[in-house]
């Protein structure tokens, strides 16, 4: 479960990484983690079970944060006998703030052994904005500035 630290200057973190935030970048990016409790509810609110059992089925949270709502998808899937590398495969996340994707990442490799899938993970999770991702296609939708020279 998350413990969430307010101190008087209105600095949050988490248990699980640690990361202070001051009310400022809350108020900005509107960090607001879900809690894996709710997590819990909200996947036992899926009626059709089959879907963590399905190696295929791909999961998509948009603003995953640090990960928790992706966690409690792959642990979910792992115990109804999805493969580590098929669960990551099929596990998609993205996040504006670059801290809680490297956060996210390392949870996910954590929570699966190993950093044999290590590739797949940076892959499937990344830092953007939800709103210029394409989504079919799995990359940004932000034109590149081009070189001067």
């Amino acid at each position: 479960m998350i413990n969430r630290d307010y101190d008087k200057n209105y600095t949050f973190s988490t248990e699980e990484d640690n990361v202070e935030r001051d009310r400022d970048r809350v108020k900005k990016n509107g960090e607001v983690f879900t809690p894996s409790s709710i997590v819990e509810k909200m996947m036992d609110m899926v009626s059709d079970e089959s879907v963590w059992s399905d190696p295929a089925k791909k999961f998509i949270d948009p603003t995953c944060g640090n990960g928790n709502i992706l966690i409690g998808i792959l642990r979910r899937r792992l115990a109804n006998g999805v493969s580590p590398k098929d669960a990551v495969s099929t596990l998609y996340g993205i996040e504006l703030m670059e801290d809680n994707v490297i956060l996210a990442r390392k949870r996910i490799a954590e929570e699966i052994g190993t950093h044999e899938y290590d590739d797949i993970i940076e892959h499937n999770i990344v830092c953007s904005d939800f709103f210029k991702w394409d989504l079919e296609n799995w990359k940004s939708t932000e034109k590149k500035a081009r070189a001067l020279f």
